[in-house]
């Protein structure tokens, strides 16, 4: 047996999207699906999650938490976190939460303007959705992590492919910071100096734009706004690099710098799904939308303008496409269908997806798409369903009492009677799940087992003639011939026998012939198909 971590996430967690004046897409069955008017008007970019349904289980703008129901939570003034932050709330389940219950709510505040100087950094809250008859709240008070951050906020997957890291940017600093969250909680705090030094700006733009990581976690990219020496207009920044995630270690390797000569702002940032694209939105006067490719440095040499109209917000979707929001307060969404492609064949349109409500400047804050599948190597057990037709299964001695097994049962052992994959997993905070897998032996063959005589005189002892096989045939059938030929009983049922009689009337004693034809399950081709012939002595 093998012992690996085991995912309950499935492919639709990061499916809603609520975002800009009331705009709300659905994404659970692959296409973006128009769902309406959302529950709240948010500038720039909140965060949702959904159960492995791709049920709506609840939302925020940074400022608020919304249940499913569109409704507030009863604390959901407890997050710090500003509706005008570029990313200003992250979405995190709890690692090893099965059943959907606690997740944690991460934010970052808005300083364009410097909205909220009192709460700069990054926070946090803990939602539990067992609370408010079921549909969640948050419980106690938000937690600073950092003191003075930038709009930048993501995460991805531990390399162990059940943690998190959480990533952001400080002001006035090089650093980045990452933390882990495991099922213990946050447990490490990874600081990493590297790349330029994020200066704030009188009005926050120094603040202002995106962090991403690819979605295999092991790149990481970063808008930043730095204030030109005439201090009216700014330098544009996209810092690009590696992310180790394992120890959570952030390396800058090279800095795409844009001098516009004007007041712009880099703004939205993504990956392509294979991880070897990036792409960069800098407004001025409108925007334009950049394609780097990563596979080919300097990224300054294969700098491609995907569009020049208005597109700010940049997101990957789960079915593989990156979307942008238009221009302000229309109903369109860009999209940029191939993003793998380098150039034109990325295949961007203006006209992705119309929406009830209308855009703002940012899309939602999503990460947990591409899902992580563990690697394991699967032993099988040397066990044997030729013999017996019912298997027990032990859980480990180790693992806690609080388990569950794949088909639901919670005792320390379960009893299988078919080939397969099973598996039994603590409920909570372990990563251990411990794998059974269960086949037939390599020469496990049906076998019939008949009797050469039997004795119908009703003494309750041999009184019928009955095939026996320890396996549920297929195509079965037998059929029963006196001496002369004549076919004296027939059946198409296993378990059915023949009790001596012909037509209501007692056979004779004598010799008959029986013929047997059957499939064995657990072989194919020509060689599963099975003819016996042989004799049965009647007795009276």
């Amino acid at each position: 047996m093998s012992a690996i971590t085991l995912f309950s996430f499935g492919q639709n967690q990061d499916s809603h999207w609520i975002f800009g004046d009331m705009a709300w897409l659905d994404f659970s069955s692959g296409t973006p699906v128009n769902q309406g008017l959302g529950p709240f008007f948010i500038n720039e970019g909140g965060s949702s999650i959904a159960n492995q349904n791709g049920d709506l289980l609840f939302t925020t703008d940074g400022e608020h938490v919304y249940d499913r129901n569109g409704n507030l939570m009863p604390s959901s003034g407890s997050i710090k976190g500003h509706s005008s932050s570029t990313q200003c709330a992250l979405i995190v389940p709890m690692p090893g939460d099965r059943y959907d219950q606690f997740f944690y709510i991460f934010t970052v505040s808005a300083e364009a303007g410097n909205y909220t100087p009192m709460h700069t950094g990054l926070e946090y809250v803990m939602v539990d959705m067992s609370l408010n008859m079921g549909l969640g709240d948050i419980v106690g008070p938000s937690t600073q992590l950092v003191p003075n951050t930038g709009e930048k906020l993501h995460a991805t997957w531990h390399s162990n492919k059940r943690d998190v890291w959480v990533l952001t940017h400080s002001m006035d600093s090089d650093e980045y910071h990452a933390f882990l969250i495991t099922c213990d909680g946050i447990t490490t705090h990874e600081i990493s100096a590297t790349g330029l030094v994020h200066s704030n700006t009188p009005f926050g733009e120094g603040c202002i734009g995106s962090l991403k990581l690819s979605p295999d976690g092991s790149k990481v990219a970063c808008s930043y706004n730095e204030l030109a020496p005439n201090g009216f207009n700014f330098i544009n920044h996209l810092e690009v690099g590696e992310f180790n995630t394992s120890t959570g270690a952030v390396t800058i390797i090279e800095d795409v710098v844009k001098d516009f000569n004007a007041a712009t702002q880099g703004y939205g940032v993504e990956f392509s799904p294979d991880n070897s694209k990036v792409y960069w939105t800098i407004s001025n006067n409108g925007a334009t939308l950049f394609q780097y490719d990563l596979s080919n440095p300097p990224l300054s040499t294969t700098e491609y303008v995907v569009s020049s109209n208005n597109a700010t917000g940049l997101q990957l979707a789960p079915n593989g496409k990156i979307y942008a929001t238009g221009f302000l307060g229309t109903s369109d969404v860009a999209v940029i269908g191939i993003p793998n492609v380098a150039g034109v064949g990325c295949s961007y349109s203006g006209q992705g997806v119309v929406l009830t409500g209308k855009c703002r400047f940012g899309l939602p804050n999503q990460w947990m798409f591409p899902y992580p599948t563990p690697d394991y190597n699967l032993d099988t057990l040397n066990l044997s369903f030729c013999q017996n037709g019912e298997l027990e299964l032990n859980a480990p001695q180790s693992m806690p009492e609080n388990l569950v097994w794949s088909n639901g049962k919670s005792n320390s052992s379960i009893y299988v009677n078919d080939t397969g994959l099973y598996w039994v997993t603590p409920r909570f905070c372990n990563e251990d799940t411990t794998f059974f897998k269960v086949e037939p032996d390599e020469f496990c063959v049906c076998e019939l087992f008949i009797p050469n005589s039997f004795t119908p005189d009703g003494d309750g002892i041999n009184d019928e003639f009955k095939v026996n096989s320890w396996c549920d045939l297929k195509d079965y059938q037998l059929q029963i011939f006196d001496r002369w030929g004549q076919l004296v009983f027939e059946s198409k049922n296993q378990s059915e026998s023949w009790n001596g009689q012909v037509r209501g009337k007692y056979a004779s004693s004598d010799v008959y012939v029986w013929r047997a034809v059957w499939t064995d399950p657990y072989t194919n081709g020509p060689k599963s198909n099975h003819i016996e012939i042989g004799h049965i002595t009647l007795l009276r």
